[in-house]
């Protein structure tokens, strides 16, 4: 009968795999699709202002050059808005995929000391 709490033993273990190089990217990754998640709501909640503020305009043209006026400068305005949010996104993925991939050198070895041969 046990007395007092002594760990049991596990006996040699041949190949334990240090998993800490994984769960530094899994992290990395989440990081990056929160930041790609955040900017995306924010430019769809930015769009959705200019759409409806669109509405707004062309209730209250009051002549056929007005309404086209308020045409143009909206698509002129999204065109623009959609490509400057292409750009944002692609450095945020670059910056995800980068840092994803990149593990620090410490993890690393950590990772290989359980396999070295003896």
């Amino acid at each position: 009968m046990r007395t007092h709490h002594k760990p049991l033993q596990q006996g040699f273990v041949s190949w334990q795999p240090d998993w800490d190089w994984l769960r530094v990217a899994n992290a990395r990754w989440q990081d990056g699709f929160v930041a790609i998640s955040d900017e995306w709501q924010a430019f769809v909640g930015r769009r959705v202002e200019e759409d409806l503020h669109l509405w707004e305009q062309l209730a209250g043209a009051r002549a056929p050059d007005a309404l086209w006026s308020a045409y143009g400068k909206f698509w002129l305005r999204a065109v623009a808005d959609y490509r400057n949010e292409y750009v944002t996104l692609s450095q945020i993925y670059a910056k995800a995929v980068s840092s994803a991939t990149t593990t620090p050198p410490q993890v690393l070895q950590g990772a290989f000391l359980h396999c070295k041969a003896a």
